[in-house]
């Protein structure tokens, strides 16, 4: 018996040592995250009524808070079937208090018929808006429309305000 217990020894501090030595993990790599909270990767999200899928998100990183009333996002991507459009930015922060994203990035926002690109967008999922104050671009087949700032009701009707510029191409 007396001589197990070194070898215990030697190997427990050897399996220690080792752990202790590792490289990172990708999970844990470059992630600033307080006491509390918590992180999930490869993220996909469904929201869906009855008969069909309204839309559907995948996020690279969720860091959901301690207080549990908001996610920090990082790297979505999110597609809405019934209106073809997919929509993607690099970080943002879901409110579950009161059901809104604002996403702080860049956005790119796409469909067969346009591109619009904005920053700083804000949605809202109960009243169905979404709008910005820093700007817009809607890149058409033959056409491109600059503006100040937007707001659009459901997605069917987009208002364009301030300094709002139609090209021709």
């Amino acid at each position: 018996m007396r001589n197990t217990i070194p070898i215990i020894v030697v190997i427990a501090a050897t399996v220690i040592y080792i752990m202790l030595a590792m490289p990172e993990n990708d999970l844990t790599k470059n992630v600033k995250i307080q006491p509390g909270d918590s992180v999930m990767e490869k993220v996909n999200i469904y929201r869906s009524t009855d008969t069909k899928i309204v839309w559907r998100a995948k996020v690279n990183r969720l860091i959901l808070e301690d207080n549990r009333k908001a996610a920090k996002i990082d790297g979505i991507e999110a597609d809405f079937p019934e209106k073809s459009i997919t929509v993607k930015a690099k970080s943002g922060l879901y409110d579950f208090s009161n059901n809104t994203i604002t996403v702080d990035s860049d956005m790119l926002a796409y469909n067969k018929d346009a591109q619009i690109t904005s920053k700083d967008i804000y949605v809202d999922f109960k009243t169905q808006t979404v709008s910005s104050k820093s700007g817009v671009t809607i890149t058409g087949k033959n056409y491109t429309v600059t503006a100040d700032s937007f707001n659009s009701s459901n997605g069917d009707n987009v208002t364009l305000n301030g300094n709002v510029k139609v090209v021709y191409n």
